[in-house]
């Protein structure tokens, strides 16, 4: 029993081992295959539904294509999804679709007919889809299907806007805040970090959490940039070809969609430490106020602040400047990945039929001659010309075959290339179109900010400028606009004229600087400023040209009439010095000082801009007064010219008559004169008048009407004077000339023009 019993001890000691151990060893394949599960990617196949987007008009299909490049945007926020679009999958298809036929006609392997799943299998399908719900307001709607059961399993939908607002950020982030809340509950992701549900919730706008989100994008795109290196760098084997190119694409979308969201966390980051600057200063300058001050003072930033809100949620009319070119840009980098792989698959498929055709001409050439074929042991002409025959056949069938392969990949990507190429073009006539305006009252999207100058006491004004940079938009050539300086007077802004002759009026003139001053240094702006701009795209230099249209300056409370307005050519004199003499002068009409500048620059710079120098073609009916004779003389001409220079041909006919005074020594009662020169000249423009002086040097012929042999010719010199008054396209004008005829003297010539200008 003793022995029995230490048997059964040792048994319970060695199970509980073994339990134990079994413990562990569950425990740790529980980790390795946790850890394997939470390392795979969940592949997400997004497809826009584009049959209902078509029947919208062109602006707000972009709106509605920019809505979902930010969808694509915040799935990649998510490190656990893959995503693939139908733009990638579409193709993959072609390539697909090519080596199936190379394939079924014997022209390629078995293995490079790659099954049709191959590179573009996702575990879920993700639909977008734009309801119409009346009323002129739409509905997103996205529902997320498993792909091998196609079972539905969510369905999120956005509240029922209108486009533009439909289209916003924050209305998109959310709604994909809620499909990825949705994956997470099914257990497709892993628990929503916290930063990512504070950028798509807008939740946390501390300079603390910007910044961490500017290296976090830092980091995803570089390790995402890493990836596409090493990827790269791995050869595969062709039937892994459309495997690699999807992963390929997957990351390039990666990349791009990391550094959008690092460029929006870098302006957010910009924008709250400026706010937090200025709330920290307005914070200690209201701490030395008194109650009703404070409270005064409180009471007007808030409606301030109203007005700033419902200036910022007006109605949109157009995509923003930033986002359209994205659109463009990137319908141009797909255009030129499509038309590169297709360059290089047609080059791979001339190569392939390069190499058997080779093939099948070293074998005919290595055939050996037959008997019939020689002649002394030499192939006979015969024998060479029929294997040429043959050899050519060759050349000719597998040329045939190449270009049939070449046809049939253009056309099978024709579509999709000339989608991109429509997709392009009515973007950039969209944006040609559309004026964009930009406010600094919200710097994160505008680009443009106002400050105001320390109170300047001596001239009793506070100088307003703005600055207006778009450089940070790729291709935008020479974004910075230098916009007029403007000044804001102390009546202005108190409402009062300063009583400087008295303490108490000094006094309160000091306080009343003190408070006015604190409105600028808030973080709600009082005043802020726009600028309407035009865009248009340079091929030959690649870069996106700005022009600007108006620049004004608005009270936040009072947005109806602009305070300061600049037009288009006082922006453009503000591109050069700014002033070395400035002279307040004040509107009755206006609360606003502006400057009047009075350096001679822009003045010089305004008149050579306006020149345009005499060019165009000119008919002129003069009367001709010579030594012995008068008349009428035609006049065709025709100049060209820069700003201050014109030159030309000048051709004259004219058909005198002999003065009564010398008709009884005249064997010739009228006869004909007939010029041609060439003119150099200068010219100034004044307002619409045109005065001009003129050289002209050439060939002039007389000749009798009745004996038009008997001719006098001869070397011709003129002096020409006038003055054009300018109507649009067309001139009027008065003109003197005065001719020397070398052999005939001298003739005076002066009559009227009429001008075609150009």
């Amino acid at each position: 029993m003793i022995i029995l019993r230490d048997y059964t001890l040792c048994f319970i000691i060695v199970l509980m081992i073994l339990k134990r151990r079994l413990i562990l060893l569950f425990s740790f394949c529980f980790l390795i295959f946790s850890g394997f599960a939470q390392s795979k990617e969940l592949v997400v196949k997004v497809n826009l539904d584009q049959k209902k987007i078509t029947s919208l008009d062109s602006n707000s299909q972009s709106f509605v294509k920019s809505a979902y490049m930010k969808i694509l945007q915040d799935l990649t926020m998510i490190s656990e999804i893959s995503i693939r679009t139908s733009e990638v999958d579409n193709e993959l298809r072609e390539i697909q679709k090519q080596s199936q036929i190379e394939a079924a006609t014997g022209l390629g392997s078995e293995d490079s007919a790659y099954a049709a799943d191959k590179g573009i299998r996702a575990d879920l399908l993700m639909n977008i889809t734009l309801n119409n719900t009346g009323s002129n307001n739409y509905q997103f709607v996205i529902t997320v299907s498993e792909i091998e059961t196609m079972k539905m399993i969510i369905t999120e939908s956005s509240d029922r806007l209108i486009i533009a607002e439909l289209t916003k950020d924050t209305v998109v982030d959310n709604l994909i805040y809620n499909v990825l809340t949705a994956l997470n509950k099914r257990g497709y992701i892993s628990q929503i970090s916290g930063d990512v549900t504070n950028q798509l919730l807008h939740l946390d706008s501390s300079e603390e959490s910007f910044r961490k989100y500017v290296q976090e994008y830092t980091r995803q795109r570089e390790a995402a940039e890493a990836e596409l290196e090493k990827l790269r760098k791995n050869a595969k084997s062709e039937e892994d070809r459309m495997e690699l190119e999807a992963q390929r694409l997957a990351l390039q979308l990666k990349i791009e969609m990391a550094e959008k969201n690092r460029q929006i966390a870098e302006e957010n980051l910009r924008r709250q430490q400026a706010e937090d600057a200025a709330k920290s200063k307005r914070q200690k300058e209201m701490e030395q106020m008194q109650n009703a001050q404070r409270e005064k003072f409180l009471k007007d930033i808030q409606a301030i602040e109203d007005a700033r809100s419902a200036i910022r949620k007006e109605t949109l009319t157009s995509l923003s400047l930033k986002k359209r070119i994205e659109l463009i840009e990137s319908a141009r980098a797909n255009l030129n990945r499509l038309e590169n792989q297709l360059s290089d698959t047609i080059g791979q498929n001339s190569s392939y039929y390069d190499e058997k055709m080779q093939a099948e001409i070293d074998a005919v050439n290595a055939e050996p001659w037959r008997k019939a074929d020689l002649s002394n042991g030499e192939p006979t002409e015969r024998a060479l010309a029929y294997r040429k025959q043959k050899i050519d056949k060759i050349r000719s069938s597998y040329e045939a075959q190449r270009k049939a392969g070449e046809n049939q990949l253009r056309n099978a990507a024709k579509s999709t290339i000339d989608s991109y190429k429509n997709q392009l073009q009515s973007n950039l006539s969209d944006m040609a179109k559309t004026t964009y305006v930009f406010r600094s009252i919200d710097v994160t999207d505008d680009y443009l900010t106002l400050s105001v100058s320390e109170f300047d006491g001596e001239r009793l004004v506070w100088d307003v400028n703005s600055y207006f940079d778009l450089n940070n938009i790729p291709k935008i050539s020479d974004g910075k606009i230098n916009l007029p300086k403007s000044s804001l007077s102390y009546e202005m802004m108190t409402g009062k004229k300063p009583d400087l002759s008295t303490d108490e009026g000094y006094q309160t003139y000091q306080d009343m600087v003190d408070m006015a001053d604190l409105y600028f240094r808030t973080s709600v702006p009082y005043l802020y400023s726009q600028i309407a701009i035009k865009v248009s795209y340079n091929n030959s230099l690649s870069e996106y040209e700005i022009k600007p249209v108006a620049f004004q300056i608005f009270k936040t409370q009072d947005n109806k009439k602009p305070i300061v307005s600049y037009n288009e050519s006082q922006i453009e004199a503000a591109k050069y010095l700014y002033k070395k003499d400035v002279t307040q002068t004040t509107d009755s009409n206006s609360e606003v000082f502006v400057p009047s500048v009075t350096y001679t620059s822009i003045t010089e710079s305004n008149f050579y801009k306006s020149q345009e120098a005499r060019r165009g073609l000119f008919l002129e009916s003069t009367y001709l007064n010579g030594p012995f004779y008068q008349g009428v003389d035609i006049n065709l001409s025709a100049m060209i010219g820069g700003k201050f220079f014109f030159a030309g041909v000048d051709m004259d006919l004219a058909y005198p008559q002999i003065k009564s005074e010398y008709t009884s020594t005249s064997d010739w009662s009228s006869f004909y004169i007939s010029n041609i020169d060439a003119i150099l000249g200068c010219s100034v423009k004044l307002f619409i008048l045109k005065p001009y002086l003129a050289f002209g040097v050439g060939r002039y012929s007389i000749s009798n009407e009745k004996m038009y042999d008997d001719k006098i010719s001869g070397l011709l010199l003129e002096g020409i004077a006038g003055m054009d008054l300018c109507l649009g396209s067309y001139s009027l004008g008065v003109v003197y000339k005065l001719k020397y005829l070398y052999g005939a003297g001298f003739v005076d010539t002066y009559g009227f023009s009429l001008g075609l200008i150009w």
